[in-house]
């Protein structure tokens, strides 16, 4: 592939492939049209959890880790933890090969009592380290594609979900249940 100089905006250089050319088509409106429909893909992935978490009486809170509509409440350690739609279901990767130690932090307004669920997606790690409120870590393990924690505090407490070893976890969701 030949780079070629393509003149730019208001006459600036800008170095462009031969392969694309002067094609806007193929520089700009394919990519676009692609990644939207991957858009689609992962809003009805998503729509799909968050219409089964909703249905559920006893979860009075949750977020959707590899989806979009709760990006803003997730608190992501470097840039360890990429998103993508795993076998239709929309997953968070706890670190990857080249950040290891990657974290995901979310955030609840906890009674005593209340139960946290991670839900997991079963291609990755079933155990997970666990924070909560910035205390110890602990290891915490999955029955069934979900890690279930009882909660002794109270107020708005900080969750911070780790791998344990060398396979990653995928996090499908973080719900608050109470009871």
């Amino acid at each position: 592939m030949t780079i070629v100089p393509i003149r730019g905006v208001e006459g600036l250089n800008t170095r462009h492939s031969e392969a694309v050319g002067q094609n806007l088509d193929r520089a700009y409106f394919i990519p676009l049209r692609w990644l939207c429909r991957e858009f689609l893909n992962e809003y009805a992935a998503e729509a799909k959890v968050r219409t089964k978490l909703k249905a559920r009486k006893d979860v009075v809170d949750f977020v959707v880790l590899g989806g979009i509509y709760d990006d803003n409440r997730i608190d992501r350690q470097m840039h360890g933890c990429y998103a993508e739609l795993k076998d239709g279901v929309p997953v968070r990767w706890v670190g990857n090969s080249i950040f290891p130690n990657g974290t995901l932090a979310v955030e609840f307004d906890v009674n005593p009592g209340d139960v946290l669920e991670i839900a997991l997606a079963p291609q990755g790690a079933q155990v997970v380290m666990l924070s909560i409120g910035g205390g110890e870590w602990r290891r915490v393990a999955a029955a069934g594609n979900v890690a279930r924690v009882p909660l002794r505090t109270t107020g708005k407490v900080r969750m911070e979900i780790g791998k344990d070893g060398s396979v990653f976890p995928g996090v499908v969701s973080v719900a608050l249940v109470r009871k």
